[in-house]
């Protein structure tokens, strides 16, 4: 006989007649789907955000044949990338599709670590899981391959050697050598495809530790302990090989020499900036996230995000009530404190290797993609703290909150790109004129903060190919550090602008100043005032 009172009574029915209409694994999935399709949207839309700038650029003007020549940093990504664009006219949605997979597969494994670490918690690994998927803690959703590739899928490889590590830790039976040899090529994959592999792995090897730690048999520890310095010396000489093999010419900021021209000074901001960046992606991305909810009822965007984010948190509810009526309620937390210590250290270590390349790890939007590799760790240690701070009977609070929070995110992040693409597109008709009637070089200088491949790809993407190459975009700050004021600019006769093998040098005709306000027409003049 069942003598467990029913768990479910110790939260409200926020399924509002769902309840009985949807399963436990259907309210997840459609939590997720809900998220990823919303984030697929938008980058589809948004293409080319970051990064993707760069890459439109040179499949347009050289090729896809000429991209593995130019990752000489990362080798294997580069070779990846160059077959991922093979596709021709599809590799707009080949992009977006991968991304949104591997975006999705990493919600996943998240997901499956929280239950891992935190087996009486596992009803709410669903949290976990859309936490990491949601636009919060990392900003990098909307961009595709440059970033999906070598920083997402580097680490699911290294989480994914990870699982099977502490899966096989908790068997009793010998070693088994085919799940360490398939962990044994996940990580070294993960190294050799990028650096966000290395991370990963130090992230790993923190937790075995952590997880023996706990363990009361001494045969458990001398295992996880055996495990966690086999992956570390794994990833050390496959590091090794990659950082022979790598060509660091192109981007000599990351070669690993880099990190020994620091000055003593920036040696000292390292434990700060991880300090700070382990608080960001713990606490302070979810607090600044509820700061930036707004309903303005003359405002769709933000009506709409509203909606989106009580949909979630209803689906996030949903899902978790499911769970725990089929028997996954929450056990004794036995010595959890200090299960949930571990995994400070953990979230350290996997951002000290980019604080010391001089990297901040508190950075948002694209520099977010620094905390790719602890994304699961932080997660899971937020979620657990907000869940053990607050009593089982209002446990579907903090749930709520992180699904409105969640929804909202994905929901005004995605509009708000699609919105910023389409004010910069906005300067292409009345900006082709200018660039035809010269046979030199036109730099535009505009009026949005984004990256300079990014501005010309979106700026030239229905041009001549002619006329895209003889075209340039930047944005106000670094067109005021490079060409002056626009009232003392003396600009140069000669422009000089190379980026892994899109070049833009000769003669500088025209220095551009456009502004593209809302619902008006495009001015464009001269960048430099001349004096009468």
């Amino acid at each position: 006989m069942n003598t467990r009172a029913p768990t479910s009574t110790s939260s409200p029915n926020l399924g509002f007649g769902w309840s009985g209409t949807f399963s436990a694994t259907q309210a997840e999935a459609a939590a997720l789907l809900l998220i990823c399709i919303t984030l697929a949207v938008g980058a589809f839309l948004s293409f080319p955000l970051y990064d993707d700038g760069w890459l439109a650029l040179v499949l347009r003007e050289s090729g896809r044949h000429s991209l593995a020549q130019h990752m000489g940093d990362r080798p294997v990504f580069g070779f990846l990338l160059e077959w991922l664009a093979s596709f021709g006219a599809a590799n707009r949605f080949v992009f977006v599709l991968l991304n949104a997979v591997l975006w999705l597969g990493f919600a996943i494994e998240s997901g499956m670590l929280f239950r891992k670490l935190f087996p009486e918690f596992k009803a709410y690994s669903i949290v976990a899981a859309c936490l990491t998927l949601a636009p919060i803690v990392l900003q990098t959703q909307l961009s595709t391959a440059l970033v999906a590739i070598p920083a997402n899928f580097a680490t699911i490889l290294g989480y994914a050697a990870i699982l099977l590590l502490l899966r096989h830790s908790h068997e009793d039976k010998p070693t088994r050598p085919l799940l360490l040899g398939i962990a044994a090529v996940l990580a070294a994959s993960g190294v050799a495809l990028s650096e966000y592999g290395v991370a990963t792995n130090l992230v790993g090897c923190v937790i075995l530790i952590g997880v023996a730690l706990t363990f009361s048999t001494r045969m458990a520890r001398r295992q996880l302990f055996l495990r966690a310095a086999w992956l570390f010396a794994l990833t050390g000489a496959v590091y090794l090989l990659f950082a022979k093999t790598a060509d660091f010419n192109v981007r000599p900021d990351v070669a690993p020499a880099h990190m020994l021209r620091h000055e003593v000074g920036k040696w000292m901001e390292v434990p700060f900036d991880v300090i700070a960046g382990a608080w960001h992606a713990m606490i302070g991305a979810y607090a600044a996230a509820l700061g930036n909810i707004t309903l303005a009822w003359d405002s769709k965007s933000t009506i709409v995000g509203v909606l989106f984010g009580f949909q979630t948190a209803i689906l996030l509810c949903l899902g978790v009530q499911k769970r725990r009526v089929e028997g996954l309620a929450e056990d004794r937390l036995e010595r959890f404190p200090s299960r949930l210590a571990v995994l400070l250290p953990a979230i350290l270590v996997g951002l000290l290797p980019f604080s010391l390349m001089g990297r901040a790890t508190t950075l948002l939007e694209f520099g977010s993609r620094f905390r790719i590799p602890i994304m699961p760790v932080a997660a899971a240690t937020t979620v657990c703290l907000a869940l053990y701070l607050v009593r089982p009977s209002f446990r579907w609070i903090p749930v709520a909150m992180f699904g409105f929070i969640i929804g909202y995110a994905s929901w005004i992040s995605t509009y708000s790109a699609i919105q910023q693409t389409r004010a910069i597109a906005a300067v292409q008709g009345a900006l082709k004129p200018y660039v035809a009637q010269t046979d030199g070089y036109t730099v535009a200088v505009v009026p949005f903060k984004r990256f300079e491949t990014e501005l010309t790809a979106n700026v030239t993407s229905t041009w001549p190919l002619e006329l895209e190459k003889r075209l340039w975009v930047v944005a106000e700050d670094p067109a005021r550090i490079q060409f002056g004021d626009r009232s003392t600019c003396r600009p140069s006769s000669v422009l000089d602008i190379q980026v892994r093998g899109l070049a833009r040098v000769g003669k500088l005709d025209q220095l551009l100043w456009v502004e593209a306000p809302s619902g008006k027409s495009v001015l464009i003049e001269p960048y430099c005032h001349t004096s009468n």
